[in-house]
């Protein structure tokens, strides 16, 4: 696979915890993490394999990193891909596919993660994308929600971060959202920001991305 060292990395560094590392209550690690309350049971294993296919999808390595705030609870959570819903994998719409980890009848779609993939899908070979924070933040007892990750947690996953550039090289560094921004400011990078598509930034996000891909 093109991307061998990215998957090795993030094998030993981000699906399997530190050994001094507890499951977080706000914190959910969908990589090594299993709660059979609203997961399959080998949910965990099943997110790896499809974050392992959309890294073997790609045909030449790519020069732009996009980089998010958090997993969703609707998209990355369950799928394992950032800005991608399970839905999709299971739809085949994409140039990549997966399955679905949840317990859910159908399988969970995100309102972001439609808006991203609309636009991007032509670009796909392009780019690659990944969250400063690798794992779903949500509120205590409340598994099923999103909270905007703090500072502190982010400044705790910068090491994971800069790890994954190290073995990308990209070109360019491309912050969606201002979260991302920061996080990437304190590695000493120099992200280009664009909007974030979710909260009616569609369109906004697409003029921003358009005019990036034309200098690339």
């Amino acid at each position: 696979m093109l991307l061998q060292a990215v998957w090795d990395y993030l094998c030993q560094q981000v699906f399997q915890p530190a050994a001094d590392r507890q499951p977080d209550p706000i914190l959910f690690n969908q990589y090594s993490e299993t709660d059979l309350q609203v997961d399959l049971p080998a949910a965990a294993q099943l997110r790896q394999q499809n974050l392992y296919a959309y890294l073997a999808s790609f045909r030449q390595k790519p020069g732009l990193l996009l980089v998010g705030e958090a997993p969703g609870w609707r998209g990355c959570r369950f799928s394992g891909i950032p800005f991608t819903s399970e839905a999709q994998l299971c739809s085949q719409e994409l140039p990549f596919n997966g399955v679905r980890t949840s317990k859910r009848d159908l399988p969970y779609s995100e309102a972001t993660a439609t808006v991203f993939w609309k636009f991007m899908v032509p670009y796909q070979q392009r780019f690659i994308v990944w969250n400063c924070i690798p794992y779903h933040p949500h509120r205590a007892g409340l598994s099923l929600t999103n909270r905007c990750p703090t500072r502190a947690e982010i400044r705790d996953h910068a090491g994971l971060l800069a790890g994954l550039v190290e073995r990308l090289e990209p070109r360019q560094v491309i912050a969606i959202g201002k979260s991302a921004q920061w996080a990437l400011l304190q590695l000493g990078l120099k992200p280009r920001l664009v909007r974030h598509p979710a909260h009616g930034g569609a369109k906004e996000f697409e003029r921003n991305i358009q005019s990036i891909l034309l200098d690339n």
